[in-house]
């Protein structure tokens, strides 16, 4: 038999046995497969020769594993004596077989019906599973902690979700070297399920615990019985494992034993456990994502080796639950054998349906203990299988809510028990009876979630068509309840785009539309320009109506705008307001012809933008929408005050001023006291453009506008520079360039530093101002906004005239000149940078140089009221230029 060793006794024992099929010796593969069929998990023929030429090692607590291979080659005919099976196992360094082991290899070597361990123990605990438990380590120390605790009776209880290892764990606690010499009398194990055989497993306790068969079989009442066994294990130390318990009216039946007796109960049922155990009772939660993919990649290594971000994939999709990943990496382990790539990619990819996933099965095995108590003795174990033992136990009307919270996405998104409620059109009874078992999890306060395994099942059955109708007008509701508070919006997005998605998937524009519309702004506002868009082009335009059609194109415009693509929001726009000219959509048209004014502007069409704006003038009063009536008047104003006409924009401002506060338009108000505070300053009404800011400033805080707040700090700051309030200015655009960084709003950041440079620079940190100029020129650049860009320069030009670095001032004003033609508002920048250039020429003397460019610096500002006008004629006389 060459040495006599573990893995040539196995070759030996291998080749004497006989294979019915052709006769002859077992081959490797042969045995691979008749191990796969005995103990319900795929070995191959690498594991075999591994075994025989000592590369692999089975763990000594495989027993499971030890006894499948024993029985195989004993009914094979190749170890034919328990003395010979009991030398291989010695050979290998393992415990030799019990009474009850005995029996699983076969029924002729089984001497007592008693299920002892060889030195006399009691130990009715199943065979551990063939693979390393992962992840475990922290709750089974905890549970051993909680066994230990002094010689009185503690209470523990597992629970937790179908499939998350429960029972492993007590599995592993009962074989555990210090549990057993804790508990030195054994371990009394039983498996309830559903509708448990009491009176018989009872009876199973009773033989195995010594009470006389005959006087047993007298003990016709479940009480008596009950009272033998605790009788007889009074005075022991044992651990009693009540297994799967669904009806906790049986549990005190088996929770037996005096003082020095510790119980362990698993139930999927929260309600259970904490009845039985109190405090003790423990939560087992899924596996975290880095060992769920630890464990597949010991069930299924070939798998992860060669394609280990598909695994990844399908790790995320199991949710971590360890019964999926085992069923998962046996089904992997299989299509691996050959080696092929092609084998593995398709296996994986047929993974990534749900329903794959569910109907991978791993057929029940002729070992007694490895009969899931809560199934029949014949059906094969699948997550669809053991999910749905717990739904079967639900009443019909907690079926269906199931269902309907399935359109909710799974963990670790969670949703509010108001629209729990609300979708699944039922009552807090139906989803205690989910939570009770084990099937919706609480998380925090009045909020629940669904595992992805839980969320997979349901989602294979047949659901309510109305749920998912009702899931997007609970959130078309909810939003339009929160629109101005996007962080509560925010917190519910994962929950809002799957209502997006029931709406487009059902094909019910109209309310998809509806929650769009009401969702479109936070969504622009917070960058969200790719589901924005994948929504809209969802819509079917043909089934709904002109004005919503011409709305569309607007929101399509608006996500062009925001990703620069100005064309094509000009063309959607166009598109848009076509049609709702023809429709008499007044609503839409001001709307659409507001934004086409700011966007023609820019390239200095001004008659055409105003054209558009008067327009939209008469659109708004025909509508009675006095807030765009009241936008349209504010839009005049800004383009007056771009061509540098003070006079008439604050007349336009004056009239959106007065709509805005007439009918309580706290953002437009907000909006346009900024634009007349710019126009102030510019017109030298400095008491008034103060009020105009401070006044704003107060109403932004007042109702949480922060995009305003941040405007109005931007442009204070400016002011105060202007009107030399330099260490007041510091602290708003501080505040300012807080908010602007915590939002992301990178050009505010640049005018923020650029006006925190101005400051500095008055006050003698011109290091500092310096620094601060260069770090929002850098922004400006990346942001390619060139009217930054030159402002940033001429301010930065200006500072350096004033610390006497001539030739720096001078590059940065000639930077900004050269910027100039291709920019909006240019006017006050030229006017600037001739001014400082002027500055430098008297400082050379060169008084040629200085005159031309004081008259240069007027001719810009001719034919405007601007407040520098007056600045630069003072200069003059002064320097005598």
């Amino acid at each position: 038999m060459g040495k006599d060793n573990f893995g040539s006794l196995l070759r030996y024992y291998r080749r004497k046995s006989r294979d019915t099929v052709n006769g002859g010796p077992l081959s490797q593969e042969r045995l691979a497969d008749l191990l796969s069929l005995t103990s319900g998990i795929i070995y191959s023929r690498g594991a075999i020769s591994d075994w025989e030429r000592g590369k692999g090692h089975i763990h000594k607590d495989a027993r499971h594993l030890l006894v499948s291979l024993l029985r195989v080659l004993v009914e094979a005919g190749g170890i034919q004596s328990v003395q010979e099976a009991d030398a291989w196992l010695e050979a290998g360094n393992y415990r030799a077989l019990n009474a009850k082991e005995l029996g699983q290899v076969s029924a002729e070597w089984l001497t007592s019906d008693i299920a002892q361990a060889d030195d006399g123990t009691i130990f009715m605990t199943p065979a551990l599973p063939p693979h390393d438990i992962i992840g475990r380590d922290e709750l089974l120390a905890t549970l051993k902690q909680q066994l230990f605790v002094g010689r009185n009776v503690a209470l523990s209880a597992i629970n937790g979700l179908p499939g998350v290892g429960k029972t492993t764990l007590a599995v592993l606690l009962a074989h555990d070297a210090d549990v057993r010499a804790h508990f030195p009398d054994g371990v009394l194990w039983v498996g309830l399920g559903r509708d448990p055989d009491v009176f018989h497993q009872l009876g199973v306790w009773a033989e195995v615990v010594g009470v006389d068969s005959a006087e047993l079989e007298r003990m016709g009442a479940l009480k008596l019985r009950a009272n033998a066994i605790h009788a007889a294990i009074r005075d022991k130390q044992m651990l009693i494992v009540i297994d799967d318990v669904w009806d906790d009216s049986v549990v005190p039946l088996f929770k037996l034993g005096g003082t020095q007796c510790t119980h362990i109960l698993t139930t999927r049922q929260p309600r259970i456990a904490a009845g039985f155990a109190g405090v003790h009772a423990l939560k087992v939660a899924e596996l975290s994502e880095q060992y769920a993919f630890e464990l597949l990649r010991q069930l299924a290594p070939r798998v992860v080796e060669q394609e280990p971000e598909a695994a990844r994939e399908i790790v995320k999709a199991t949710g971590g639950l360890p019964l999926a990943l085992v069923l998962i990496g046996n089904h992997l382990r299989i299509q691996a054998a050959t080696g092929q790539g092609r084998r593995i990619r398709s296996a994986l990819a047929q993974l990534q349906s749900a329903e794959n996933r569910f109907h991978i099965q791993r057929a029940p095995t002729i070992l007694e203990d490895d009969v899931h108590p809560s199934l029949a003795d014949d059906t094969p174990i699948s997550l669809a299988t053991i999910i749905g033992v717990s739904d079967q136990e639900l009443g019909a009307e907690a079926q269906a809510a199931l269902r309907a919270v399935a359109l909710f996405p799974p963990k670790p998104n969670s949703f509010a028990e108001e629209a729990t409620l609300f979708v699944a059109a039922t009552t807090t009874d139906v989803l205690d009876e989910l939570s009770d078992h084990g099937l919706l999890e609480t998380v925090g306060r009045d909020r629940y979630t669904l595992h992805q395994s839980i969320n997979d099942f349901a989602q294979l059955q047949p659901v309510d068509p109305q749920a998912s109708s009702r899931l997007s007008i609970f959130y078309k509701q909810f939003v339009t309840a929160h629109a101005a508070d996007h962080d509560v919006v925010g917190r519910e997005l994962e929950n809002i785009e799957a209502a997006l998605a029931a709406a487009a998937r059902d094909k019910r524009y109209q309310l998809l539309w509806e929650l769009l519309d009401a969702v479109f702004p936070f969504l622009e506002i917070r960058g969200h320009y790719d589901l924005a868009h994948d929504y809209l082009t969802a819509l079917d335009l043909d089934a709904l109506s002109a004005p919503i059609q011409a709305r569309v194109h607007y929101q399509f415009g608006r996500i062009a705008l925001r990703t620069n693509q100005n064309d094509t929001a000009q063309a959607q726009w166009e598109a848009g307001l076509e049609i709702a000219r023809a429709a008499q959509a007044h609503a839409e048209a001001v709307v659409l012809l507001s934004n086409l004014s700011v966007l023609i502007s820019q390239n200095r069409d001004y008659e055409r933008t105003t054209s558009m704006l008067q327009e939209a003038i008469v659109h708004a009063q025909l509508a009675e929408d006095w807030y765009e009536l009241g936008r349209a008047h504010a839009n005049l104003g800004r383009f007056a005050y771009i061509r540098d006409d003070y006079v008439a924009a604050e007349g336009h401002y004056a009239t959106a001023y007065d709509l805005a506060v007439q009918h309580e338009f706290r953002d437009l108000t907000c909006a346009v006291l900024n634009l007349r505070g710019l126009n102030a300053t510019n017109l030298g009404a400095f008491a008034a453009a103060r009020t105009y800011f401070e006044e704003g400033l107060h109403i932004a805080r007042e109702n949480r506008f922060t995009n305003r707040l941040l405007g109005l700090l931007v442009n204070i700051g400016q002011f105060l520079n202007e009107t030399g309030h330099y260490a007041e200015s510091i602290i708003y655009m501080e505040e300012g360039l807080d908010l602007a960084r915590r939002f992301g709003d990178q050009a505010k950041e640049s005018n923020l530093l650029k006006n925190l440079g101005v400051a500095d620079a008055k006050l003698g940190s011109y290091e500092r101002a310096e620094e601060r100029f260069i770090a929002a020129d850098a922004i400006a650049v990346a942001l390619e906004n060139q009217w930054l860009v030159a402002t940033i320069a001429v301010h930065y030009g200006i500072a350096a005239v004033e610390v006497g670095d001539l030739s720096q001032a001078t590059a940065l004003f000639s930077k900004c000149l050269n910027l100039t033609p291709s920019i909006n508002n240019e006017k006050p920048l030229v006017a600037l940078a001739y001014y400082g250039l002027a500055q430098i020429a008297v400082q050379e003397g060169r008084e040629v140089a200085a005159a031309d460019c004081v008259t240069r610096s007027l001719d810009a500002l001719a034919d405007t009221n601007h407040a520098l006008i007056s600045e630069i004629h003072s200069w003059r006389e002064a320097n005598g230029v």
